[in-house]
């Protein structure tokens, strides 16, 4: 029988308060592509029974569309995971200063370049009225595909001018951009290089995002999360981490262009959270065919059993996914049935679903979506952290007008569902994780 994970309290305050690492800021050096030397990682030392992991898709309302979400590791280190529009930096440090004893986190990930996942970063990260003064510090770095393969015809201009901005004026913040090219993208998205493509990225097979020692051993991107928890790239901009090294799509059939925005969300960063036989999947908005969107859905799963982990085993084996994030916010474009079909096939093991959507997407969270995940999850459930627009109804779902917030403990084991809206946390559910072979 299954071990209750914790009780009906904030998830993470103990584990965070003590275990996070400490406050060591980088030096002031220009952006790289490169992570801060070692001797700034946090250190890899949890390995008690009672460790957990956590994963928190906000909620986040302001006065436009935005998605951002939290992850705490075993051992404190902390990933922010896209930060919302421009009018969701309060609400995103609030998280943060929920869970974490100081306003820092050592890494920050950007899937890709729509103003709701990184028009609130200049917010975020520069002294401002929205902070009172004190920004949010990234103690490692900020990792993006890089200023690249960016057109207005596909990106929100006034998004991705916010984030390359800071970025590229705050020199004080280190970045690893996954991919190279050239010449990066104008900030205002002017210039004869449109749409200043990449030439690669070999940012993804960089192995230990902390350190240098490892970037030419071939081993895909990651960032350790403590006690064997790890985060780890396997897709970005048209390219996919293998044993073998990157596969890009165009040499399989799938050419990414620049013609819509549902170009630039084919582009996004995917990857997983994995500790023990548990692994949580997510990416951004990435695209699955639906509804003339590039397939990019399809590639990374038709080449899925090539994608392995830092140790060389098998990262995505099918039905390995235990939470799966649904892409695009629930619109009818991403998260193809075959998609679900292959990450939560229904074989009669309980799994979930969760779908960061706030109340101003228009078509989300839609029906069509719903119906797809209908008999893949046994006992488990869609949680939306907001109904959306669509006002989509469906047995499957749980709309909970709050955060959802997954903690994993017992090494991988299980995991629980639990809802937190402001200092009131709610345990629904625990789950076994998918035993691995």
């Amino acid at each position: 029988m299954l071990l209750l994970l914790l009780a009906c309290s904030s998830p993470t305050t103990d584990a965070t308060s003590s275990t996070a690492p400490a406050d060591t800021a980088p030096a002031d050096t220009a952006p790289v592509d490169t992570a801060p030397e070692e001797d700034t990682a946090p250190t890899d030392t949890a390995s008690e029974e009672d460790t957990e992991l956590m994963i928190e898709q906000m909620h986040i309302l302001g006065d436009d569309i935005g998605e951002a979400a939290l992850i705490i590791g075993p051992d404190g280190t902390t990933v922010l995971l896209d930060v919302g529009g421009e009018s969701h930096a309060a609400e995103v440090l609030s998280v943060i200063d929920h869970h974490l004893p100081e306003r820092t986190v050592d890494w920050v990930l950007l899937t890709h370049w729509h103003r709701d996942h990184v028009g609130g970063l200049a917010a975020l990260l520069s002294p401002s009225d929205v902070n009172g003064g004190i920004p949010l510090t990234v103690r490692q770095a900020v990792i993006s595909r890089g200023l690249f393969d960016v057109h207005p015809a596909a990106a929100h201009g006034d998004g991705y001018a916010l984030a390359c901005e800071v970025l590229t004026e705050k020199k004080e913040i280190p970045r690893i951009d996954l991919c190279e090219g050239s010449e990066a993208a104008d900030c205002a998205l002017v210039g004869p290089g449109m749409p200043w493509p990449s030439s690669g990225c070999p940012g993804m097979m960089l192995g230990d995002l902390r350190t240098t020692d490892d970037d030419t051993d071939g081993t895909i991107s990651h960032i350790p999360l403590g006690g064997g928890a790890e985060l780890v790239v396997i897709w970005a901009n048209g390219y996919l981490a293998t044993r073998e090294g990157l596969l890009a799509s165009d040499e399989g059939g799938l050419t990414l262009g620049y013609s819509s925005f549902l170009d630039e969300n084919a582009r996004s960063i995917a990857g997983l959270v994995r500790w023990g036989d548990f692994t949580y999947l997510f990416g951004g908005d990435l695209a699955g065919g639906v509804r003339g969107s590039p397939d990019a859905e399809s590639f990374i799963l038709s080449n899925s059993e090539a994608i392995a982990l830092p140790d060389r085993s098998a990262a995505l084996p099918a039905g390995a996914t235990d939470v799966l994030h649904i892409h695009h916010h629930g619109h009818n474009t991403a998260t193809s049935e075959d998609w679900i079909s292959w990450a939560l096939p229904d074989d009669g093991l309980d799994r979930n679903a969760v779908i960061g959507v706030n109340p101003s997407y228009v078509g989300a969270v839609d029906q069509s979506v719903l119906e797809r995940l209908s008999g893949a999850l046994g006992n488990g459930a869609v949680w939306s952290t907001d109904s959306g627009q669509a006002a989509s109804s469906h047995t499957i779902e749980n709309v909970v007008d709050a955060a959802v917030v997954l903690t994993v403990g017992q090494q991988g084991a299980a995991y629980e569902i639990g809802i937190r809206s402001g200092e009131q946390y709610t345990k629904s559910e625990v789950y076994a994780a998918t035993p691995r072979e």
